[in-house]
């Protein structure tokens, strides 16, 4: 579950900004990665992850090098969509996990048709979902997902890759927002006699060139 920040600030001289958030009154606070900020004034957008359905959360937003730090308000309660919040999902393992999280695709076949696709982040240590998206809401196609990828090079930045009903590349953030389409449904839609190249199981993207890449056929 996912949180954007907008931050607005007036400054004497140049900072960074972080917003720290916990749930209403108890445990520590967990901040974001600084943000630079430069004189007079500025504004910044700061997403913030990994909330846990169903709690309610508060927020601050602090100066880094002046360490100076509002206090505390409301940030809201994070909810899933009905039919996510009806899984009850467990996890176990018999040592210590190299990752927090492992992501999941998902279809919900209790909808009706057409069914919806979600992509899912389950926290490994309890199988709560601390991050969701419907592909559905983010591309405006029902069709099935054949391949996703996501690099976190740039943290700050995660790029989402998905593959949706071998026509469609999507290149999205992790808000959902869609950052590029790469449609070869000329060559490759639901009809039998389309020869292809059709996009297919998987994609990556290569920080390193600034490239993608997929598997055609």
């Amino acid at each position: 579950m996912r949180f954007n920040c907008g931050v607005d600030v007036v400054l004497d001289a140049d900072d960074s900004v972080q917003v720290g958030f916990r749930p209403v009154g108890a445990g520590a606070w967990k901040w974001s990665d600084p943000r630079p900020v430069h004189t007079p004034s500025d504004h910044v957008d700061i997403m913030l992850y990994n909330f846990t359905p169903g709690i309610s959360y508060q927020y601050k937003v602090r100066l880094v090098d002046a360490d100076i730090s509002t206090s505390a308000a409301g940030l809201g309660t994070p909810q899933l969509p009905a039919r996510l919040a009806d899984l009850k999902l467990t996890t176990s393992h018999t040592s210590a996990c190299k990752t927090n999280y492992v992501l999941f695709d998902m279809v919900d076949f209790c909808n009706g048709s057409p069914n919806l696709k979600y992509l899912i982040a389950v926290r490994v240590n309890d199988g709560a979902i601390v991050w969701y998206q419907d592909i559905y809401a983010a591309t405006g196609s029902y069709g099935q997902i054949n391949g996703w990828s996501i690099n976190d090079d740039d943290p700050m930045f995660p790029i989402l890759l998905v593959i949706v009903d071998q026509t469609y590349l999507y290149q999205m953030a992790l808000d959902g927002t869609t950052t590029l389409v790469e449609d070869f449904s000329a060559d490759c839609s639901a009809a039998s006699t389309d020869a292809g190249p059709c996009p297919h199981h998987d994609v990556f993207y290569c920080a390193d060139n600034g490239k993608t890449y997929l598997l055609l056929s």
